[in-house]
C-alpha cells in the first residue's frame, strides 16, 4: 500500500514497513539533482531578498521541464518573516505565473496571510491546484479556504476540528521539516476521521495520481 507524503524537507524514504511504503515530494529552495526525487521547487518568502530574487526565478525556471519535478513551492506569504511584503507578493504571483504555465499544482506557505491568499487567488483566477501545507488554522479558516478550492495539507501539528471538516478527496499529509513518522501520522488521520486506512491511503492515492502523475515502477518496493 503507498502513503503520499506531500510535503518534506528531508529525503523521503521509501519503505516504511512491510506493508506500507512511500511516495515522497522533497523541497528545497535549490534541487539538488543527485537526490534523484520526486521534488518541487519555489521561493519561500523567508529566504527571499531583493538581491536574491532574480535568481531564485531562475532556478526554478531552470527546473520546468525536469520530469520529477511535481509541483512550484512551497511559495506564500508570511506575515511574521523580515521579507518586504510587496516583495514576497511579487515573488508569489511569479510562482503563480510558473505554476499556470508548466500545469502543475501550487504548494502554498502562509503565515497570518489567509486572506490575502484568498484575494490573490480571486484575483488571479488560477486553473491549477493549490494546496495550503502545513495548515494548523481553525475550522472557520479551513472552510474560507475549501470554499475558495485550495485544499489543504496536515503534518504533525493541526487542529483536530479543522481536520474534521476537509473532505478526504481535498485532504493530503505531509511531514514537512518534522522528524515524524508518516505512517503514524496517517493513522492517527484516519482515526479522527473515523475512516480505515484503506480508505485514507486509497482516496488520497488515488487523488495524488491524477494530480502529480508518477509511475509505481519509479517507487522502490
Amino acid at each position: 500500500m503507498l502513503l503520499f507524503n506531500l510535503h518534506t524537507h528531508i529525503k523521503p524514504t521509501n519503505i516504511l514497513s512491510k506493508k506500507y511504503s512511500c511516495y515522497g515530494i522533497y523541497n528545497d529552495n535549490i534541487y539538488q539533482p543527485e537526490l534523484s526525487t520526486p521534488f518541487s521547487i519555489g521561493i519561500h518568502p523567508c529566504s527571499l531578498t531583493f538581491e536574491n530574487k532574480d535568481s531564485q526565478v531562475q532556478s526554478v525556471i531552470s527546473n520546468k521541464n525536469n520530469p520529477l519535478l511535481k509541483a512550484i513551492g512551497e511559495c506564500g506569504l508570511d506575515r511574521i518573516c523580515s521579507t518586504q511584503y510587496s516583495l514576497q507578493k511579487e515573488a508569489f504571483l511569479n510562482m503563480i505565473n510558473i505554476s499556470e504555465e508548466i500545469k502543475k499544482p501550487l504548494i502554498i506557505h502562509c503565515v497570518k496571510a489567509i486572506d490575502d491568499i484568498l484575494s490573490i487567488k480571486k484575483e488571479e483566477k488560477p486553473s491549477q491546484t493549490w494546496i495550503f501545507h502545513g495548515f494548523r488554522g481553525k475550522p472557520q479558516q479551513a472552510e474560507a479556504l475549501l470554499k475558495s478550492g485550495i485544499s489543504l495539507s496536515f503534518g504533525a501539528k493541526f487542529n483536530v476540528e479543522a481536520l474534521k471538516i476537509v473532505p478526504l478527496n481535498r485532504l493530503f499529509i505531509e511531514t514537512d521539516d518534522e522528524n515524524c513518522n508518516l505512517l503514524s501520522l496517517y493513522e492517527q488521520i484516519a482515526e479522527i476521521k473515523n475512516v480505515s486506512m484503506d480508505c485514507l491511503s486509497g482516496t488520497i492515492e488515488q487523488h495524488c495520481q491524477e494530480l502529480f502523475g508518477f509511475e509505481k515502477d519509479c517507487i522502490k518496493k
